[in-house]
């Protein structure tokens, strides 16, 4: 009985032996495993780091008082973005001790203002 395949791995093909073969050798099989090992081990990196951004957001909503790099995470806007709003008064900026803050109240009450323009 011959069987004709084409290899899941190289796309060459080949006569195989049993009608359940895939691939038309060891060094196939492995190549195609370890390629299919390495998108798993990625796709497991990503959804860790995906958790991790979705933690750092739910500590920073929890916050009081904002530095300027959590507002700049929380909204999506660079630093420079933020200043640019500040220099138009529309959001307060307090000073303690050299660090830079926003009360999460203002930023809160700038969006409210700005919804009803």
């Amino acid at each position: 009985m011959i069987i004709n395949r084409v290899c899941t791995q190289c796309k060459m093909p080949f006569v195989a032996r049993t009608t359940t073969t895939l691939y038309c050798s060891n060094t196939c099989r492995n190549k195609f495993n370890k390629r299919k090992s390495r998108s798993k081990k990625i796709d497991e990196s990503n959804k860790e780091s995906i958790a991790q951004i979705n933690f750092d957001l739910e500590q920073i909503k929890a916050k009081d008082y904002l530095s300027l790099l959590d507002v700049s995470v929380l909204l999506g806007v660079s630093k420079r973005t933020l200043y640019r709003v500040v220099e138009q008064k529309n959001i307060a900026l307090t000073k303690i001790a050299g660090r830079t803050i926003i009360r999460r109240i203002d930023l809160d009450n700038f969006f409210k203002k700005n919804d009803n323009h």
